[in-house]
C-alpha cells in the first residue's frame, strides 16, 4: 500500500481524508442532491469534515453535514498547466516547448508531495479502490447531511495516513502554519527514483520540443494545413525545421555591431565570419 494511505477498520468511524468510491447507493445520493457531482468523470470523493466532528455518538455525530470534494483523474489537472505553455502548433503537435520543461517538472513535483492550494494529490493504489493519479479538488466541494454516514461510511475504501489528514486538514482550512507530512524523497524513493517519476509522468503526459524549432516552426507551418495530421507526424514536422545554431546567431550579431562601428566593411565581413566560426576558443563555449 502507498505510504499515503492505510486501510480502515470497518468498524472505524469516518475521519477525514477518508476516500470514498461512487458505489451505486453514494452516487444515488449525490444525483439527488447535487446532481453535477454524480458524473462520471467524478471517479470518488473525499470526506473534507474534520475528523473531531465525524465521531458517532448515541445522539448522532458533530457535524450537520458531511463535506465531500470530488476527485478527478490526475491528468485533467496537469492537462490544465500543461496548456499555458503551448500555441496552437504545440497543441496539435501534444508537446511543449523545452524551456517549458522544468515548470511543469516542478508544477508536478508540488502536486504529488500535496503543496498546492487548491488539489490534493492521491497516488494510484488499485488493489486497493484508487485505480489511477487522481487529484481532490479541493474547490469542488459538496455537503450531504449526516443521517447519510452510513451511506458515505459503506462507501470507504481508504484512509489517509494521520500526518496526511492534518496536510488535507491545513489545505482545507487555509492555515497560516505549515504542516510538514513525508515527501517522496529521500525516504520513500531515491533522488533517482523520484526524478524518475517525475520525469516518467511528463513523458506520459506531453512530448517535448525544441523551443528554437517551436519557434522556427511557426512561421513555417500553418495551422490550418494540420487538420487530421497526427500529432506524432506534426512533431515530425517540427523537428525537421533547420534551425541555426547559438554559435551562429552569436556570430552574427558580432559582425552586425562591428559593420554598425565601421570596425569592419562590408567586403571583410565575410572574413572575419569565416574566422570567427573556425575559432576553437569561441567553438568551446558552445559546447
Amino acid at each position: 500500500m502507498h505510504f499515503t494511505y492505510r486501510k480502515p477498520d470497518s468498524a472505524e468511524d469516518l475521519q477525514q481524508g477518508d476516500i470514498l468510491a461512487p458505489t451505486a447507493e453514494l452516487k444515488a445520493l449525490i444525483e439527488k442532491y447535487h446532481p453535477y457531482y454524480a458524473n462520471a468523470k467524478f471517479t470518488g470523493y473525499l470526506v473534507a469534515t474534520q475528523s473531531c466532528d465525524l465521531v458517532r455518538r448515541k445522539d448522532g455525530v458533530g457535524a450537520e453535514y458531511i463535506g465531500l470534494c470530488a476527485i478527478k483523474p490526475f491528468t485533467g489537472v496537469l492537462d490544465r498547466e500543461i496548456k499555458k505553455y503551448q500555441s496552437s502548433l504545440l497543441v496539435a503537435a501534444e508537446a511543449i516547448g523545452s524551456r517549458s520543461r522544468d515548470r511543469v517538472l516542478m508544477f508536478i513535483e508540488r502536486l504529488l508531495n500535496n503543496n498546492h492550494p487548491e488539489y490534493f494529490y492521491l497516488h494510484e493504489d488499485p488493489v486497493h479502490g484508487v485505480a489511477e493519479r487522481s487529484c481532490a479538488y479541493l474547490r469542488l466541494a459538496i455537503s450531504v447531511r449526516s443521517e447519510h454516514y452510513d451511506v458515505c461510511l459503506s462507501s470507504r475504501r481508504l484512509a489517509l495516513e494521520l500526518g496526511f489528514q492534518s496536510k488535507l486538514g491545513w489545505l482545507i482550512g487555509n492555515l497560516y502554519s505549515r504542516v510538514g507530512t513525508e515527501d517522496w524523497a529521500p525516504k520513500n524513493k531515491t533522488d533517482s527514483e523520484w526524478k524518475k517519476l517525475l520525469n516518467s509522468i511528463l513523458e506520459e503526459s506531453v512530448a517535448v520540443i525544441d523551443d528554437k524549432k517551436a519557434d522556427a516552426a511557426k512561421k513555417k507551418i500553418k495551422i490550418e494545413d494540420l487538420d487530421g495530421v497526427p500529432s506524432e507526424e506534426i512533431r515530425n514536422r517540427i523537428n525537421a525545421v533547420a534551425v541555426r545554431n547559438r554559435k551562429d546567431e552569436v556570430i552574427e550579431i558580432i559582425i552586425d555591431q562591428l559593420l554598425a562601428d565601421d570596425v569592419i566593411d562590408k567586403a571583410s565581413s565575410e572574413k572575419v565570419k569565416v574566422r570567427l566560426t573556425q575559432n576553437a576558443s569561441l567553438a568551446s563555449v558552445f559546447k
